[in-house]
């Protein structure tokens, strides 16, 4: 499986799917310049998920959810608009 990140209309990065650990699927991360933007965000989910600061976690996903932030899977056009995303250097993990 192949998604799109994207923020409206503008392009964060692209998915491709290597692995599924039920509910999560494994992906490599591409990014685009546009993901630079939001990043530190991110980041700071990392940061929360390897401390188990699991509250701060929860804000941060209520942030990248205000944003406006979609998957869009490439083979159907489908749009995920609820889902959980983790992205760490070029890994990402997500489940919806």
């Amino acid at each position: 499986m192949e998604f799109h990140l994207k923020q409206k209309d503008k392009l964060l990065g692209t998915l491709r799917s290597y692995d599924s650990n039920f509910p999560w699927i494994n992906c490599k991360f591409e990014p685009t310049e546009a993901f630079q933007a939001i990043k530190p965000l991110f980041d700071e989910k990392i940061e929360f998920l390897e401390s188990g600061d699991f509250e701060n976690l929860e804000a941060a996903d209520k942030q990248l959810e205000n944003l406006a932030i979609k998957l869009v899977n490439l083979e159907d056009g489908k749009i995920v608009n609820e889902f959980l995303l983790h992205i760490q250097g070029d890994e990402a993990w997500f489940r919806y």
